[in-house]
C-alpha cells in the first residue's frame, strides 16, 4: 500500500512538471513570436497621432503619387515577396526577385519611383573614386549599404531630428544604422506613433515594427530623397 502511495505522488509530481514545462514553453514561444513582430499588433497612422505624412513636390516617374509614397509602395512591394537574404555576387548586376539583402530594398524602393539608383551611383563613383573607398565593382557597388551610405552623405538632404520628434520620421525615409543595416520608413507607425521599418534582415516579417529597437543600435544616417546637390 504505501508502495501504491509513492508511485501515486511521483505520477503528480510528473505531471505538474509537464504542466510548468508546458506553461513555460508556451509563454516562451508567445515572446519568440513577438520578438520576430510575427503576432499582429494594432497599426496607426500619422492621422492618429494629429498630424500628415510629408508629400514629395517631386513625382519623377509621372504616374500620379509622390516620389516618397513611391518609395513607400516600392519597398513593401519588395517586403511582399519575401525575397530570400542572401549575400550574393551577379554578374548582371541585378539579384532575382526572390533574393536580396537590406541593400537591395533601397534600390527596388527607388526603382518604383523612377529612379535608377545604380546609374546615379556608377556616374558619381566615376567621378569622384576617392569618395568611394568601398567601391570595387559597378556590378555590386550600388548594392553595398557603404556605398549606399555614401551617395546619399553626398547628395540626399540629410534629416536631424530627435527620436522623440515622432513627426519627423516621415514615411519613405530611409534610414542607416551602425550595424551596417539600412531600412525604410513605413507610413503605419505603432501605438507611439514611430513607423515601422521595411527592411530585409532575414526576418519572417520584412514591415515591422522595431524602429525603436533599431534605434538603439545607433542611427547613423537619416534621409529623405529629393536629389537635393544634383
Amino acid at each position: 500500500m504505501p508502495k501504491k502511495k509513492k508511485h501515486t505522488w511521483f505520477a503528480k509530481l510528473i505531471t505538474r512538471l509537464l504542466i510548468l514545462l508546458v506553461i513555460a514553453g508556451v509563454i516562451a514561444g508567445y515572446f519568440v513570436l513577438d520578438y520576430y513582430r510575427i503576432i499582429p499588433r494594432k497599426a496607426y497612422d500619422a492621422s492618429d497621432f494629429y498630424f500628415e505624412e510629408m508629400l514629395s513636390e517631386i513625382d519623377y516617374n509621372h504616374n500620379g503619387i509622390d516620389d516618397y509614397s513611391d518609395i513607400v509602395a516600392g519597398a513593401k512591394a519588395d517586403a511582399k515577396k519575401h525575397p530570400t537574404y542572401v549575400e550574393a555576387y551577379y554578374t548582371n548586376a541585378y539579384p532575382p526577385d526572390d533574393e536580396g539583402t537590406n541593400g537591395d530594398v533601397v534600390w527596388r524602393a527607388l526603382q518604383h519611383a523612377g529612379y535608377d539608383l545604380k546609374e546615379l551611383m556608377d556616374a558619381d563613383i566615376k567621378k569622384n573614386p576617392y569618395q568611394y573607398p568601398d567601391a570595387e565593382d559597378p556590378n555590386i557597388n550600388f548594392r553595398l549599404v557603404n556605398n549606399q551610405r555614401r551617395f546619399f552623405e553626398r547628395h540626399i538632404t540629410r534629416i536631424d531630428a530627435p527620436i522623440e520628434e515622432i513627426g519627423s520620421w516621415n514615411a519613405g525615409d530611409i534610414i542607416f544604422y551602425k550595424n551596417g543595416s539600412v531600412a525604410i520608413l513605413s507610413n503605419i507607425r505603432n501605438k507611439d506613433g514611430y513607423p515601422y521599418l521595411i527592411h530585409n534582415d532575414g526576418q519572417p516579417v520584412r514591415e515591422e515594427d522595431t524602429f525603436e529597437r533599431y534605434a538603439q543600435k545607433g542611427i547613423v544616417g537619416h534621409y529623405r530623397w529629393d536629389m537635393k546637390g544634383e
